[in-house]
């Protein structure tokens, strides 16, 4: 293995953590730090079989505290639309998607952290609404669970409930999107031994994300992934007007 590739490595151990902490899965964080490494397509795929492993690690952990309602309700629409804005990255580029994603997490996540207790109702629209774009979002951009993280923290639920929902529901969506993606070949003749790598490295961000989760309090929990959202919106949209 090369030097590159154990820091990507380290890199997306620190990306796991973070995300297992934000509560909406490492790919906010993956995707910036893997764009420097790889090429847009190679980075979807990555993501979307990082989050695989890091979903299933996250089911492991938190599986008993899941919202099954909210599961189904947003699940079934990203399922949906994940598909449809996978297949949208074969055929287009929309040059300024993630700056626009990264303008509204920043605006989003600043707006909850101004007034905290915001509440977003659980009915049948809103949960259809949030899943469809978070879903549509991670399939083009390859980063929908901020999205999916602000709608969850206007919920209100408890951390353990949040981090198992959301997990739940990404692996709907990333399962389908992990299909189109190597179908269209976008990891090809790639290093598979960068894939055991990655396996390895959600688990553990998991386990140690988890470990770390227990020291929190729900309210400094909320206040810390709203934090990480807005951070990563910063990123996203640092990174592409460099």
């Amino acid at each position: 293995m090369t030097y590159t590739a154990l820091l990507f490595l380290i890199l997306a151990f620190f990306a796991e953590v973070l995300g297992t902490l934000g509560g909406f899965g490492s790919s906010a964080v993956f995707v910036p730090i893997a764009g420097f490494f790889f090429d847009f397509k190679v980075v979807l795929a990555l993501t979307a079989v990082m989050h695989l492993f890091s979903n299933g690690s996250k089911l492991l952990l938190f599986g008993k505290h899941i919202d099954w309602k909210t599961t189904v309700l947003m699940g079934i629409p990203g399922v949906m639309f994940v598909s449809l804005g996978a297949w949208l990255t074969t055929q287009l580029v929309f040059v300024y998607s993630e700056i626009a994603l990264g303008i509204f997490l920043v605006l989003g996540s600043s707006f909850m952290l101004y007034r905290p207790l915001f509440k977003v109702s659980t009915n049948i629209a809103t949960l259809f609404f949030t899943g469809s774009l978070s879903g549509f979002l991670a399939g083009f951009t390859g980063t929908g669970g901020p999205v999916r993280a602000l709608a969850l923290s206007s919920f209100q639920f408890s951390k353990e409930k949040f981090i198992a929902t959301s997990s739940a529901i990404d692996m709907l969506v990333d399962a389908s999107r992990a299909y189109i993606y190597l179908s269209a070949g976008y990891w090809g003749e790639g290093d598979w031994t960068l894939v055991l790598g990655l396996a390895v490295i959600a688990f553990l961000g998991s386990l140690t994300g988890k470990w770390l989760l227990e020291k929190l309090t729900s309210d400094f929990f909320r206040k810390l992934v709203l934090v990480i959202v807005a951070l990563v919106g910063a990123i996203m949209i640092f990174k592409n007007l460099r």
